[in-house]
């Protein structure tokens, strides 16, 4: 997935005052002796990033990713939480209109499965729906959503998710097995009926897109190894502090 691609187009336009403000000079403030600043400079780099995420959320990760300061990381978190399950929760509900089945391998003879072997089978199309308009039917096999290959005992659930990640009227290129064939079938998506909405924890999955896309981004910047490791493990710990600073009350979480 590459979901910080479409926030530049959901969120448009800073405002004139929010414009004059330096991102870099709010995170610095992120640490100010006095809590009242720093409650101040987090409010004003939320407002900031939603305005302009694709200048502010690469500041933000960067700073996250190296700060040792725990607080700092902490509103950091929050920051980038707000304005990323925002765009989830108001803008990215793709829907296919597809009923699944998880296709189980077996383990102990792995040299004579085939490498597109799919996990994902449809067994059932939903009518009028952005699949039946693409010519999917029921017996075809997923393998690939882009360039995003699904497999393991959670290949329906990932793919489920990375469906719903993406906006209405994007058009992804589903790699399918037919039968003996291979193809590759665009789909344009469509938006998430509401009376399918009700069966979902929205509010999971603008969490679970966050900590996909946090990842995601702290990699970009850290190779993989030890200094990486760290990091991901501080993510986590940067989501409840403890009495970061003496004298200074626990952050509000919120999430």
């Amino acid at each position: 997935m590459r979901p910080i691609l479409f926030i530049g187009g959901l969120l448009l336009g800073a405002s004139a005052a929010l414009a004059g403000q330096n991102a870099d000079d709010l995170i610095r403030a992120l640490g100010a002796e006095r809590f009242a600043a720093r409650q101040s400079a987090q409010q004003q780099l939320t407002e900031l990033a939603q305005q302009d995420p694709n200048h502010v959320l690469p500041l933000a990760v960067q700073h996250y990713a190296t700060t040792t300061d725990p607080e700092i990381r902490a509103r950091l978190y929050d920051v980038m939480s707000n304005v990323v399950q925002r765009v989830v929760l108001n803008s990215l509900r793709g829907y296919l209109g597809i009923r699944m089945q998880q296709v189980f391998l077996f383990e102990d003879a792995p040299a004579e499965r085939p490498a597109d072997q799919p996990q994902i089978l449809i067994v059932g199309i939903m009518e009028n729906s952005p699949a039946a308009k693409a010519g999917l039917v029921p017996g075809m096999g997923i393998l690939k959503l882009d360039d995003e290959a699904f497999h393991g005992p959670k290949a329906v659930e990932n793919f489920s998710f990375a469906i719903r990640s993406r906006p209405p009227g994007t058009t992804v290129r589903l790699q399918v097995r037919d039968g003996d064939n291979l193809r590759e079938i665009p789909v344009t998506l469509e938006r998430l009926p509401p009376e399918l909405e009700q069966g979902l924890d929205l509010p999971a999955q603008a969490q679970r897109y966050f900590d996909h896309w946090l990842k995601e981004q702290l990699q970009k910047i850290q190779p993989p190894g030890p200094a990486a490791e760290r990091s991901n493990q501080n993510t986590k710990q940067a989501e409840s502090p403890d009495s970061p600073r003496t004298g200074s009350p626990s952050l509000p979480r919120g999430r």
